[in-house]
């Protein structure tokens, strides 16, 4: 039926967004998961099998909808901050010479998923750094400046839960620890309200670090 396009935010972007409410760090994610929709859609292809052709053609254009959430999965019932939009693309693309809604062409767009990924990063950085934000360049990343490692570790619960059971079962790669955040998470919390959940943040880290 399509395939799910995602987008996630350091750490330290969730938890500024959910202490502070500043809407242009909602509004610069938005915007670079956009702008980055929109360039895939560039790339978007369907086959052509028309009096013996076996080719794609680029059709340039796609459809999805945008699904923009604010927590993780949680661990022993409590989610952590963390923002993140799911686009969902129907497998389908118009053809403009055949002039007919077709079956879309995916390979090439999930097998350039981490080129993709970097420009994401790459414009979302870049629209919260002409805002203001202070922008630091980790081993795989990026992250703001300015907010204590402490913090950043307390709110990042379903990564310490996957780190563990991988180490549990002596699992090393990448895509083995994806496996495992398949099998470990929990059902979605739905009773607690943003307020409760703000609350309940609010108690684990000091005012200093608030």
């Amino acid at each position: 039926m399509g395939y799910d396009f995602n987008f996630h935010c350091p750490k330290s972007v969730s938890v500024a967004y959910e202490f502070t409410k500043d809407e242009q760090i909602l509004e610069a994610f938005k915007s670079a998961v956009n702008q980055t929709m929109r360039e895939i859609e560039t790339e978007s292809k369907t086959r052509v099998r028309q009096k013996g052709a076996d080719e794609n053609r680029v059709t340039g254009n796609l459809v999805w909808a945008e699904f923009v959430h604010f927590t993780a999965r949680p661990v022993n019932g409590l989610p952590d901050p963390h923002l993140h939009a799911h686009c969902y693309v129907f497998n389908t693309t118009w053809d403009n010479v055949e002039r007919k809604w077709k079956a879309g062409q995916f390979r090439d767009l999930k097998a350039e998923a981490p080129y993709f990924e970097a420009a994401f990063h790459a414009r979302f950085a870049r629209q919260l750094a002409e805002v203001g934000y202070r922008i630091e360049r980790t081993a795989k990343s990026w992250e703001l400046a300015g907010i204590p490692q402490r913090v950043l570790d307390e709110f990042s619960q379903r990564r310490e839960q996957v780190e563990q059971k991988a180490k549990e079962l002596g699992i090393t790669s990448a895509k083995g620890k994806d496996g495992l955040a398949a099998l470990t998470r929990e059902r979605k919390q739905k009773q607690l309200t943003k307020t409760a959940l703000l609350d309940l943040w609010n108690k684990k880290i000091s005012a200093d670090e608030r």
